[in-house]
């Protein structure tokens, strides 16, 4: 009876404050992102600051590139979900983490890509 008795009390000590933080509810957001196309690769660059490279889970699947992410000592957890133009191929992804900051780099599929046309004369 002494331990429902101390689960009843009013939260005095550091382990049951931290026990209770990590009861906290999550939330979800979307990170802010930006792209630049250059015609041959497309170029997005993810702020996730607080957030690991252990802890990024990336996947892609058909046409969809689907980021999920907690940030480090918060309650936050980071969700995108893009989706990659059909000209896009989106088994040649590329990703890099570097100081809070992920850029994925998308080729283009090789018929898409712009291309110099000879005139004969």
């Amino acid at each position: 009876m002494t331990n429902s008795l101390q689960d009843q009390e009013t939260c005095t000590s550091t382990s049951c404050c931290q026990k209770e933080a990590q009861h906290q509810e999550v939330r979800t957001i979307q990170p802010n992102w930006k792209q630049h196309d250059d015609g041959e690769t497309l170029t997005v660059r993810v702020a996730l600051p607080g957030v690991s490279k252990n802890d990024l889970a990336l996947s892609a699947k058909d046409q969809r590139v689907t980021l999920q992410a907690p940030r480090s000592g918060s309650s936050l957890r980071y969700e995108l979900d893009l989706e990659l133009s059909r000209d896009l191929d989106p088994g040649s992804i590329s990703a890099k983490l570097t100081d809070g900051v992920l850029k994925l780099d998308f080729s283009r599929k090789e018929e898409s890509k712009p291309r110099t046309v000879p005139v004969e004369g």
